[in-house]
């Protein structure tokens, strides 16, 4: 009777004790699935500052250095800031930054009893893609009536910023890489002395009264000819007074000549998409074929803004 007492006593210790493992070894199975989702969550930000720190400077060690100054200001980043490890893929498109952490350790409480001291979480991995829009295309719906050459160049590219300075139809040459053209996309401007009057006040209350335009229906483009007496100098202050009312920066899409162009032959290569973000101070520039000229100077950054993906 006495034994069959101590033996159920027995049983319940054993049992209780069972729950208690059970319980307890749970909670520690718990604690490493919430800091497996804490450090996916703290990879995942900290590949998204990289990437985004990237496209602003295009240094991916500076990027990195600001990415784990983010990662260092939570309790769990501060614990793998160190083991940290960044893999940039910048050679082909889509680029992108992969943020991981190999072979991380979390100690366990009760599992102690059973003779494990830790868990180790296999590799957490987030990857942040860049993606860059190409700015060259074939159709717009927001052409304005620019040209620039295309002719031999590769800093056509998007987030590069060029200087160009207005030129007259009379100066044209292919081999200009920093001048902008007044363009007449489907040669439909009023001819004789309306014509750079017409083109002036498409720039007009701060916009750009678009046209659409596709490579692939239209009629051939015209440089706008003007007919005042000095217009190296008349041309540019008109346009810069409509220009510098501008809210930039200011987004647009311009034709591209290829080589082999003329004044009087356009040879149309394609379309870029541009932002205007600055129209610098009219100045004066030397004295050509006896007129004094005015040059005016914008400032295009290429392209579009680059975008950020998360893969995984």
């Amino acid at each position: 009777m006495k034994r069959g007492f101590v033996d159920t006593i027995l049983l319940g210790f054993v049992l209780l004790a069972s729950v208690i493992a059970l319980i307890g070894t749970l909670s520690d199975e718990i604690i490493v699935h919430n800091k497996m989702n804490d450090i996916k969550n703290l990879t995942t930000n900290t590949a998204l500052a990289a990437a985004k720190h990237y496209i602003i400077n295009e240094d991916t060690t500076e990027a990195e250095t600001v990415a784990n100054n983010i990662l260092s200001q939570s309790k769990v980043g501060t614990e793998i800031v160190g083991s940290i490890v960044y893999n940039w893929q910048l050679v082909t498109q889509p680029y992108h930054v992969d943020v991981s952490l190999n072979n991380y350790t979390q100690d366990t409480f009760w599992y102690r009893f059973l003779q494990k001291d830790s868990f180790t979480i296999p590799e957490i991995e987030s990857r942040a893609e860049i993606s860059v829009p190409d700015p060259i295309k074939d159709t717009s719906d927001i052409l304005a009536p620019l040209a620039i050459n295309q002719c031999n160049r590769n800093d056509l590219v998007s987030e590069n910023t060029i200087d160009f300075t207005f030129t007259v139809s009379d100066d044209y040459t292919d081999t200009a890489m920093n001048e902008f053209y007044a363009v007449d996309p489907e040669c439909t401007f009023p001819a004789g002395n309306s014509n750079f009057a017409h083109f002036k006040n498409l720039f007009n209350q701060s916009q750009v009264d678009y046209v659409s335009f596709d490579m692939e229906n239209t009629s051939g483009s015209c440089l706008v000819q003007t007919s005042f007496q000095n217009p190296r100098s008349v041309d540019p202050m008109q346009l810069y007074n409509n220009l510098r009312t501008f809210d930039l920066p200011y987004e647009m899409d311009i034709l591209m000549f290829d080589c082999g162009t003329t004044a009087d032959t356009l040879i149309v290569s394609g379309i870029l998409n541009i932002k205007m973000s600055n129209v610098y101070d009219l100045v004066d520039g030397p004295v050509v074929s006896g007129e004094n000229t005015k040059l005016l100077t914008i400032e295009a950054t290429i392209g579009g803004v680059s975008e950020i993906v998360l893969k995984y």
